[in-house]
């Protein structure tokens, strides 16, 4: 309903409602202010720890743990793809201001 009084008020030749300047220039006027619930979709940069662990006092213990940190790898790997993986990401609300200028 306001948007239907607002357009038939800019019919009659009435100006642009101002909201107030809060940049501070005479040239620019705002005319609104919403705000958005913006996301992205893509990628995230994810860093995972890979350290590895290998105890060189005996033969089997040097397998051990060798095969160990294979498996860590590879898990922790498994989920830093799972968490890079393209998807919606929330950016939080933002304000989108319409300036008119001169």
């Amino acid at each position: 309903m306001a948007a239907c009084g607002l357009v038939s008020r800019l019919d009659e030749g009435s100006p642009l409602p101002v909201i107030g300047d809060p940049l501070g220039v005479d040239a620019e006027a705002l005319h609104a202010v919403v705000w958005v619930n913006a996301c992205w979709f893509g990628p995230a940069e994810v860093v995972y720890d890979d350290p590895l662990y290998l105890d060189f006092s005996s033969w089997p213990r040097l397998a051990g743990t060798g095969a160990a940190s294979v498996l860590g790898h590879h898990r922790r790997q498994a989920a830093g793809a799972a968490l890079a993986a393209p998807q919606w990401r929330a950016l939080g609300e933002k304000p989108v201001r319409a300036l008119l200028t001169e």
